[in-house]
């Protein structure tokens, strides 16, 4: 079965990708309707896009999470078709993470505390969740085959990055509470840290 969803994903790469494009416009139309929740100062809409926007953030982990699989277990020497198919479609992944940050980021915390104005309560969890999100944006921005090109050597250590980010992302969900989502972030530190200790022992 497993082969047979490998198989029909990649000879329909182009309709798979098209499902990204929608999702994405998706996600901008619900970005842009909650915005105007909180521009026009609704309350009663925002209530409805503020849930969403949080759960648009647990969503956004997971998608994190998906897209450094393949590079941990690559580094355990482990590949399959299932890492395989996350690698065809790691940019949009990753575009897809990006986009659901920001909605949460943005619905949630910063236009909010923009539209209410100064002095402005900041507190340390969404000190790394913003700074986190500043970063992806470069991340994004860079996602295409014109940047990777165009910037040779510097777009890969660029993205190494997401080893800064995934620490914030960590910071950002642990000092609000424990929960699944600290949990998985950590546990995804966790996971990197020891593929790249075995990754240097291996070799060494």
């Amino acid at each position: 079965m497993l082969n047979r969803f490998f198989q029909t994903a990649v000879a329909r790469k182009i309709a798979v990708i098209k499902l990204f494009y929608l999702l994405w416009l998706i996600i901008l139309f619900f970005f842009f309707q909650a915005a105007s929740s909180v521009i026009n100062q609704n309350s009663t809409d925002y209530k409805f896009w503020y849930p969403l926007a949080v759960n648009s953030g647990r969503l956004s982990l997971i998608f994190f999470i998906i897209v450094l699989l393949p590079g941990i277990f690559n580094r355990f020497r482990v590949r399959n078709k299932m890492l395989g198919l996350i690698r065809i479609f790691r940019r949009h992944l990753g575009i897809t993470m990006f986009l659901l940050a920001a909605f949460h980021g943005l619905i949630v915390s910063l236009l909010p505390k923009i539209k209410s104005g100064p002095p402005f309560a900041i507190n340390l969890f969404e000190i790394f969740g913003s700074f986190s999100l500043f970063l992806l944006f470069f991340l994004f921005i860079t996602s295409n085959d014109f940047s990777e090109k165009f910037l040779k050597i510097w777009w890969y250590r660029l993205h190494r990055l997401v080893y800064l980010i995934m620490w914030l992302i960590l910071f950002h969900t642990a000092l609000q509470r424990l929960s699944l989502w600290s949990l998985l972030a950590g546990a995804l530190v966790v996971a990197e840290i020891t593929a790249i200790i075995y990754s240097h022992l291996k070799k060494s």
